[in-house]
C-alpha cells in the first residue's frame, strides 16, 4: 500500500465516481480502478459499492476513509516540516558548551548565524565535558563545544579538534611573586592555583608538577570552576595562581588587567573542539554553527602563532 493509493481511494470516495476521479487526479480511469481494487485486495474487504451511477462508500470504506485521510494530511505535515528543516534559514538546534566557549567565541558566532538566519532557533545549555558524551549519544544535545577527549573517539561520536590552546600562568597585578627577580615553577606552586574544571587526563598530568617541584603529594588544583570569568575574579581578589588558555587570556593581558608570568607547565594544551554523532545527517543549523565556529578559532589560532613569533623574536 502506497501513499499515492490513499490520496487516489480519498477521490474517488469524494467524487463518487471513477471518471470524474480520475480527470481529477490525471490518471487514466483503468489505471485508477486496478488501484482501488488493489486496496481492497489489501484489505480484504469491499470499498465500494458499484452502481450504474456511479460509487458509494461501504462501511469499511468509511472506516478507511477516516484512516487515510488521517495519514495523508500527516504526511503533509512531515513533508512541510522537514522542507523547513532542510532550509537553510530554519530548523532548531541545541548545543552543549562548556566553559570555553561560553565565555570567549560562542556569542559571537551564534549572533553572526542568527543575524543571517533569524528564523533558526538555538538554544544553548552549559554543561560540563564530563556529562557531554552521555546527552550526545541519548541525542539530548546536538553538538558540544568544549575539551575534547581522545577516548571520545569512537564508533559512536566525532570529536573535531579545532584549537590546540596554551595554558598560561597569570596573577593579579601587585602579586608577591611579580617582586621576584628570578622566579621558576617551584615558586608559583607555593600558591593555590585556580582552574577550570578539566578532563581527568590533564589532571593527571598537572598533578605530577606539584610533587615533582614541591615534593607535596595533593591534586594541584585549589579553586576550580566551570567559568573562566570566575576563574579570573578569584585570581583578581586573591593570591590565586590562574591557568587558564591563552586565546582567552590575550585581552587581559593586553589591557594590563592580569599579569602573564614567565613560566608555564612544560607541553600542556587545552584541546578544543566540536563533537557530535556520527553517522547522522546534521541539520543546516547545526552546520551553520560548526562553520563559523571553526572560521572564529582558526582566526584565534592565529592570533596565537602571531603572539608565539613575536615572543621568539
Amino acid at each position: 500500500m502506497r501513499l499515492e493509493q490513499l490520496q487516489q481511494f480519498i477521490a474517488v470516495a469524494q467524487n463518487g465516481n471513477f471518471r470524474k476521479a480520475s480527470r481529477e487526479l490525471g490518471i487514466s480511469q483503468p489505471a485508477l480502478t486496478r488501484s482501488i481494487q488493489s486496496l481492497e485486495e489489501y484489505f480484504n474487504v469491499p470499498l465500494f459499492d458499484r452502481l450504474s451511477s456511479g460509487v458509494v462508500i461501504t462501511e469499511y470504506g468509511r472506516a478507511v476513509l477516516a484512516w487515510a485521510e488521517e495519514t495523508v494530511s500527516s504526511a503533509g505535515n512531515i513533508k512541510r516540516h522537514v522542507d523547513l528543516l532542510s532550509n537553510a534559514s530554519t530548523g532548531k538546534i541545541i548545543i552543549g558548551t562548556g566553559a570555553y566557549f561560553a565565555d570567549s567565541v560562542l556569542a559571537a558566532a551564534v549572533g553572526i548565524v542568527i543575524k543571517n538566519n533569524p528564523s533558526l532557533n538555538i538554544k544553548v545549555v552549559r554543561d560540563s565535558w564530563k556529562n557531554a558524551q552521555r546527552k550526545l549519544l541519548d541525542r539530548q544535545i546536538d553538538l558540544f563545544l568544549g575539551w575534547t577527549e581522545e577516548n571520545w573517539r569512537s564508533n559512536d561520536i566525532s570529536v573535531k579538534t579545532i584549537l590546540s590552546d596554551p595554558i598560561v600562568l597569570f596573577t593579579r597585578t601587585h602579586h608577591p611573586l611579580l617582586g621576584k627577580n628570578k622566579m621558576d615553577l617551584g615558586d608559583v606552586l607555593e600558591f593555590p592555583l585556580a582552574g577550570p574544571m578539566i578532563p581527568d587526563e590533564i589532571h593527571q598530568k598537572i598533578d605530577k608538577f606539584r610533587f615533582e617541584y614541591t615534593g607535596v603529594d595533593r591534586p594541584l588544583l585549589a579553586v576550580e570552576f566551570d567559568s573562566y570569568s570566575e576563574v579570573r575574579k578569584i585570581v583578581q581578589l586573591s593570591d590565586c595562581v590562574g591557568g587558564l588558555p591563552e586565546s582567552c587570556m590575550l585581552p587581559f593581558f593586553r589591557e594590563g588587567s592580569m599579569v602573564r608570568l614567565p613560566v608555564s607547565f612544560p607541553g600542556l594544551k587545552g584541546r578544543t573542539g566540536i563533537s557530535h554523532l556520527k553517522d547522522i545527517t546534521l541539520l543546516p543549523a547545526a552546520r551553520f554553527i560548526i562553520q563559523e565556529l571553526t572560521e572564529i578559532l582558526q582566526v584565534r589560532m592565529q592570533q596565537l602563532n602571531l603572539n608565539e613569533e613575536k615572543e621568539i623574536q
